[in-house]
């Protein structure tokens, strides 16, 4: 473009020119973006915030109707742990691979997984190079003229391909999956699977939050709340296999109740006694000074709209209705 239009002295082309790596996803193919564009997150929170909002609403409805979609997203979420942690895909038959991947990932990344394994049957893959275990291939798809070239480390089960998919979305290519079944690999190598897109994936999140919110002194119930889900979450589920297993758990939660209830017992006798050391003129003070400290939250003063009208709006019917009208009293008067 900058050749043809005879560009080269435009500054800020050229500025542009210099900055493509940063801007053209051709330059970032072996960079981990999961597939997600940099604005799709804005599109999707823009279009969820039109369903919810329009400009009759006052704040506090804003925050009411926001706080109703939030605790909904949460809900479906869980509702799909829930079916991805004790579903299955339909009925796995077939190549050994194929099973293992059903074992590993979620239902949705299954899904994928599945279309790049029975995309990669009908793909032409030929070794043309073999130097101290480590084969390289040519794959081809049919009527198509680009090459994919995938190299692969037979003792080290190493494997990467001209495409890029695994280093920009975590998931094995099917010019890759298809050099597996050339060598009759059953299993997906531990190195590509992507913890991100794995059942156990929240079971393992426990430990990460813990470790970061040990600097903080006060956290929210809230994320105690959501620390101990995720640790219960994964006890139930691995408990729930034997009775054995289930009888360890009930014991142990049976005890840890009954600690927590001596806890929660002895907090309350030090809460009674340090109240009744308070004097009624303590409290009073104490209460003036919370109450001076509260502030009120209410909707900002409403602005009227440069250009809009007092009246409501009439919709498409009442603007024809009221047009008809017109004309018909239009007529009787010439009739006149």
């Amino acid at each position: 473009m900058i050749e043809n239009f005879e560009l080269q002295g435009h500054a800020w082309l050229k500025r542009l020119y210099e900055l493509r790596v940063k801007w053209c996803p051709a330059f970032s193919i072996d960079i981990f973006s999961a597939r997600i564009r940099s604005t799709q997150r804005s599109e999707s929170m823009n279009s969820i915030l039109h369903q919810i909002m329009n400009s009759f609403l006052s704040l506090i409805q804003v925050m009411q109707h926001y706080e109703e979609k939030a605790k909904e997203f949460r809900q479906i979420e869980l509702n799909q742990d829930f079916r991805c942690k004790n579903g299955a895909p339909n009925k796995v038959n077939g190549h050994g691979i194929l099973k293992h991947a059903s074992n590993v990932y979620t239902l949705a990344m299954f899904k994928r997984f599945e279309k790049e394994l029975i995309d990669c049957i009908g793909l032409n893959c030929v070794e043309f190079s073999n130097i101290e275990n480590i084969s390289l291939y040519h794959v081809t798809e049919d009527g198509r003229e680009r090459i994919y070239y995938v190299e692969f480390d037979v003792p080290n089960s190493i494997v990467s391909c001209s495409c890029n998919m695994f280093e920009s979305l975590g998931l094995l290519c099917r010019h890759a999956l298809r050099v597996f079944l050339m060598n009759n690999i059953k299993e997906i190598p531990e190195k590509y699977i992507l913890r991100r897109w794995t059942k156990k994936a929240k079971s393992l999140l426990a430990s990460d939050f813990r470790a970061s919110s040990a600097h903080k002194e006060k956290s929210s119930c809230l994320l105690r709340f959501n620390e101990l889900n995720h640790i219960g979450y994964n006890l139930f589920d691995k408990g729930s296999l034997t009775p054995k297993c289930t009888q360890i758990v009930k014991e142990k939660l049976f005890e840890a109740l009954h600690l927590v209830e001596n806890e929660m017992a002895t907090m309350q006798e030090a809460n009674d006694s340090e109240i009744s050391k308070h004097t009624p003129f303590q409290d009073a003070i104490n209460d003036g000074n919370e109450r001076s400290s509260e502030k009120l939250m209410f909707d900002p003063v409403c602005v009227k709209t440069k250009g809009s009208r007092n009246s409501q709006m009439k919709s498409q019917f009442e603007k024809n209705q009221k047009k008809k009208n017109k004309e018909g009293n239009a007529l009787s008067s010439f009739k006149r």
